[in-house]
């Protein structure tokens, strides 16, 4: 991890968002309340990484992907779309999604209710973010 705690936005369901502040202690984590929020947050801060649930705000993750991406200060911020909890969705719909989103720049998937909430899945999990956020300091040092 990096010795200066980075901004991290989290929108997601509030499980996950909690399990996500855990394991990413020693960042500054952001976690709006709505999507109303959320979007004042995105328009007012830059962020290192931003992470939003499939369930967030009635499901407005696509929308609030959409925002990020015209905001003039997140533009660029790597983006990590999360399953946060088990829903409604199969797992055909799961993979589509993880497709349909990997091929989106600077956008990548992870099937967070999938991941064992324990030390050895909460390190996986941290591994997989600490790489977006290396993959954006990189890219904002060329």
């Amino acid at each position: 991890m990096d010795s200066i705690p980075q901004p991290i936005f989290v929108a997601t369901v509030p499980v996950a968002a909690e399990r996500l502040r855990g394991i990413l202690a020693g960042h500054r984590v952001y976690c709006p309340r709505d999507y109303a929020d959320a979007t004042r947050l995105l328009s007012r801060e830059e962020f290192s990484l931003a992470i939003l649930g499939v369930y967030f705000a009635e499901s407005r993750m696509f929308d609030l992907l959409s925002f990020a991406r015209g905001s003039a200060r997140n533009a660029r911020t790597p983006v990590a779309c999360v399953v946060g909890m088990r829903g409604r969705l199969s797992p055909l719909a799961i993979r589509s999604l993880e497709q349909t989103l990997n091929a989106m720049p600077r956008t990548w998937f992870l099937n967070l209710a999938a991941v064992p909430d324990d030390a050895a899945g909460n390190a996986t999990v941290l591994s997989f973010l600490e790489s977006l956020l290396a993959w954006h300091s990189d890219r904002a040092t060329t």
